[in-house]
């Protein structure tokens, strides 16, 4: 069952009430040009985020990441099951970030494994209350959860307000 006919028929276990902490202008925005979503047979979800930054240093290079999640079927309601950030293929700006010159390993290695929701529900991570910092590129630990922040809520409002995600 798709998320429009789980709301017609008052299934869609997301609290559609919530909070965000993006307009909701950002968010159908974000919906529209950055996240495809795919819908499984067995009620499981696949999203990709394409999130476009830029370099905080260096001149500004533009950066592109690649953020997947996996959520299991609205029975289970809607667990991050799967969290995964990498460089878009192809585009090579991270490697201009103050980190990655820094230390190539150990950024790589933070956005590989940081998976700071992973066994959440999508509900969990609306509410989660983690240090962010809004810069362009993902260098910090605030600003890789800004970004997932970034993609956990545009995900949540795409799934529980609009229509043919």
């Amino acid at each position: 069952m798709n998320p429009e006919q789980e709301a017609s028929s008052g299934e869609n276990p997301l609290n559609s009430e919530v909070t965000y902490d993006y307009g909701n202008k950002a968010l159908k925005r974000w919906h529209k040009e950055r996240l495809t979503i795919s819908h499984h047979e067995n009620g499981t979800i696949k999203a990709l985020f394409q999130l476009i930054g830029s370099t905080c240093s260096n001149m500004g290079m533009p950066l592109s990441f690649d953020y997947t999640v996996a959520l299991s079927g609205p029975s289970e309601q809607y667990t991050i099951t799967e969290m995964q950030c990498l460089p878009t293929e192809g585009h090579h700006g991270h490697k201009s970030m103050c980190s990655y010159l820094d230390n190539p390993g150990r950024i790589l290695g933070a956005l590989e494994n940081e998976k700071p929701l992973l066994g959440k529900t999508l509900d969990q991570a609306i509410d989660w209350d983690a240090r962010i910092s809004p810069a362009g590129c993902v260098c910090t630990q605030g600003s890789r959860n800004h970004k997932w922040n970034i993609v956990l809520q545009t995900l949540h409002f795409a799934l529980s307000h609009l229509k043919h995600t």
